[in-house]
């Protein structure tokens, strides 16, 4: 990305000179799909965040009686909600019944795994997304976002156990949190709770709380690599045809081992 600080005519200028640059110094072949000219007040995609510049027409006059326009002129960082919501659908988290109203849905493929390590990988995905996005300007919009993966949490654990979803909600309730308990390989009861909004909002550090995450398996048999192949279903799209495949890619199949979870190399 290149700002610059001008008119239209300026920026097909450089634009021309970068491929000029580009064409003769490096034999490299500029997109024009890709190299757009944008005015800064409108939004575009880099790094993962809709950049843009405010621009401000309500003026303001403070505490000395000097007239201000907050906040312009000063770049924008937001959420690009579209792309999450994209991603819900695809990972099959959300449904749509109406127009920006979504319905949160269990997740096929992750049905048979432990309680609480359906609840941890919620957590890792409600953490990447809230601590990439935490720089945002439009940040606690997110509480949505997290009240859909906490209510596929609860749908992914009442599908697993057949029944409704406030009956699952009664089983795990420990005070005003939702908590699974587990054994860990000292054999001590250890807690799982599901992640809120709350928790980062009210977090003086946010990265603090993403830490890596070492599962332990407690049983030989729910969660080895031999009984999840025997399930016969897929961890990423909860396929369970033994005819029709689709194949999805893994970075790396080498280090996996009976007790070592998928993902986790």
């Amino acid at each position: 990305m290149i700002a610059v600080n001008g008119n239209k005519k300026d920026c097909e200028n450089i634009k021309k000179e970068l491929r000029q640059f580009l064409e003769t110094e490096l034999k490299l072949t500029l997109s024009e799909e890709k190299t757009l000219i944008t005015h800064s007040s409108k939004k575009v995609r880099f790094l993962g965040y809709n950049l843009n510049v405010r621009i401000n027409f309500q003026v303001k006059t403070d505490s000395l009686g000097r007239k201000t326009r907050a906040w312009s002129g000063t770049v924008n960082l937001s959420v690009p909600f579209e792309k999450i919501e994209k991603s819900m659908f695809d990972k099959g988290i959300i449904k749509q019944k109406e127009a920006k109203k979504f319905h949160p849905i269990h997740r096929r493929g992750w049905l048979y795994l432990p309680d609480y390590e359906i609840v941890e990988r919620y957590n890792a995905e409600i953490r990447g997304v809230l601590n990439y996005y935490y720089l945002a300007s439009d940040f606690y919009k997110l509480d949505y976002f997290v009240y859909l993966m906490e209510y596929s949490c609860y749908a992914t654990l009442a599908g697993k156990y057949n029944k409704s979803i406030s009956k699952i909600i009664k089983k795990y309730r420990s005070g005003k949190n939702f908590v699974v308990k587990y054994k860990t390989p000292s054999g001590k009861t250890a807690e799982k709770r599901i992640l809120k909004f709350k928790d980062y909002k009210h977090s003086e550090n946010v990265y603090d709380m993403d830490w890596k995450v070492n599962y332990k398996w407690t049983s030989k048999v729910t969660g080895t690599l031999i009984a999840r192949l025997q399930g016969q279903v897929c961890e990423l799209c909860g396929c369970k045809d033994d005819v029709n495949y689709e194949v999805h890619r893994i970075p790396s199949v080498q280090k996996l081992s009976e007790d070592t979870p998928f993902g986790n190399e």
